[in-house]
């Protein structure tokens, strides 16, 4: 029994002492830690304490860096402070007065994922996202009124997946804007003023499979728009609520979309040299639907006959096609309805 009691004793010395160390650890981790100002207070103490305008949250392999409400000011601060965390999964800024993201603003934080909604953002100046190439996975800024983006930095994003700029005052999308960015699958330009889109904007964007543009100000779709390298049957391209009333020969070349959306435009006619070979396209890998709802269509020889020679397998393809001189659909549309000669 004695040994037994020996034993206990000793091995109840030992938890004291262990314990007592952890204690002591704990509180010379906590000294140093406030030679950096950490916030002690918080749950994920990554922030630094002189940036009370923002929070830290969530796990410390996916931290969030939240600011609501805020100005340049509070921005200028992140290049000239310690940050004990450098690697940020969310960055997170929202209803603040704040026009323009200047390039060396985050200093050495990187991020997986900017977020950045009603902000009185006018201007992202190029080379922003410069530490952020290999690490960004989605960039959405929305409802602002951006109007100068850096597009030509986009081809240096390695994981760039989704990038969201709706509800801004983008005018145009330069040529080859993004680039070889293999990882990139969803676009979203909608809601902005864009009414040019340059040649082979997005040419080399292999993996895309979904590109909206509705509500916009295009009218005229520039030669090669949306010309890819090789046919990507898994894309959904929605160009509908714009203004588009001519459609170059080229705009479309080697498109086989999944989905096209014309519809809600002014188009007068489908070009024989625009829509004939995706059509055909579309038949021989027996999908894809080109949505032309909502347009003003004549129906004469010199437009639509073509249209009416089409094979049905090939005419499945196009939906909503309506002549607006004789209310024929395409699936009713003959010939003679437009006075052609008889074959």
């Amino acid at each position: 029994m004695k040994i037994y009691s020996i034993f206990y004793f000793l091995a109840w010395m030992w938890m004291q002492i262990h314990c007592q160390e952890l204690v002591i650890g704990k509180e010379l981790a906590i000294a140093n830690d406030k030679r950096y100002q950490f916030v002690h207070y918080r749950p994920n103490y990554w922030c630094p304490q002189n940036l009370n305008e923002c929070k830290c949250e969530g796990e410390y392999s996916f931290a969030l860096l939240t600011c609501n409400n805020i100005n340049n000011r509070t921005l200028e601060k992140f290049s000239r402070i310690y940050f004990p965390k450098i690697d940020f999964g969310k960055f997170s800024l929202t209803n603040s007065d704040v026009k323009i993201l200047w390039r060396g603003l985050f200093g050495k934080l990187t991020f997986q994922y900017i977020y950045i909604k009603k902000v009185s953002l006018r201007i992202v100046e190029t080379g922003i996202f410069n530490r952020m190439y290999d690490s960004m996975e989605r960039c959405e800024i929305t409802n602002c009124d951006v109007h100068t983006f850096p597009f030509s930095d986009l081809k240096f994003f390695k994981k760039l997946q989704v990038l969201r700029l709706t509800y801004n005052a983008i005018k145009n999308i330069p040529d080859s804007a993004f680039g070889n960015v293999r990882s990139l699958k969803k676009i979203y330009l909608d809601f902005n003023k864009i009414n040019y889109i340059g040649s082979y904007a997005f040419k080399d964007l292999v993996n895309l499979e979904s590109l909206d543009l509705r509500y916009n100000k295009l009218v005229v779709l520039n030669d090669y728009a949306f010309a890819i390298k090789s046919k990507n049957i898994n894309l959904i391209l929605d160009l509908s609520f714009n203004s588009i009333s001519m459609i170059r020969n080229s705009s479309f070349n080697n498109q086989c979309p999944k989905k096209l959306y014309l519809n809600n435009n002014n188009l007068r006619i489908l070009n024989r040299g625009t829509f004939k070979s995706i059509v055909e396209k579309m038949a021989q890998v027996n999908g894809g639907v080109i949505h032309v709802e909502d347009n003003r269509f004549t129906c004469d020889c010199s437009k639509a006959e073509w249209l009416v020679l089409l094979r049905n397998v090939e005419k499945r393809h196009i939906k909503g096609f309506r002549c607006k001189n004789n209310d024929k659909g395409l699936e009713d549309l003959t010939l003679s309805d437009m006075g052609c000669k008889s074959y």
